[in-house]
Order: C-alpha cells, then structure tokens, then sequence
C-alpha cells in the first residue's frame, strides 16, 4: 500500500465504460492507498466512455453529458485549490 503526505487530497475519477483503463485498475488503486491518516481515497465513477473527460477539446461529437462531467470534475478540483 502507499499512504499520501499529510495535506494531500486525492480523488480518482473514472470512466463507467472506459475503453482504455479497467474498473479494475480502480479498485486496485482504491485498494491501495490511504491518506495520511489511514482513511480511504475519494472515487467518483463517471457515467462516460471517454478515457480523459476532462480534455475534450478537439473531440468530435462530444455529448452534454461528458461536458458535464468536465464540469463537475473541474469544479471538484477547484474547490481543494481554494
């Protein structure tokens, strides 16, 4: 297992029908890292097919879903930078 620093946030995102990463590979490193304190990381399953949600940009045809999901991801990330 790997334990984070002290003051290190982590959260996986992951795609539900991701064709590149495995769910697998989720559990996997849910599994095996805790934070500083011994708590388990954060997971978020997105409903979305891409493999990187959050760089859309040149995409075609890019769902209001996987827009969404950008946001929300982002939005995440914002507030742990506040």
């Amino acid at each position: 297992g790997v334990q984070l620093p002290s003051d290190t946030y982590m959260k996986i995102f992951h795609s539900k029908h991701d064709p590149t990463a495995s769910s697998t590979s989720t559990v996997l490193i849910y599994n095996g890292m805790t934070t500083s304190n011994g708590s388990k990381v954060d997971v978020k399953i997105m409903d979305s097919e891409i493999h990187v949600f959050t760089r859309l940009a040149l995409r075609d045809n890019v769902s209001s879903t996987e827009i969404n999901n950008q946001k929300i991801a982002f939005e995440e990330i914002a507030l742990k930078l506040n």
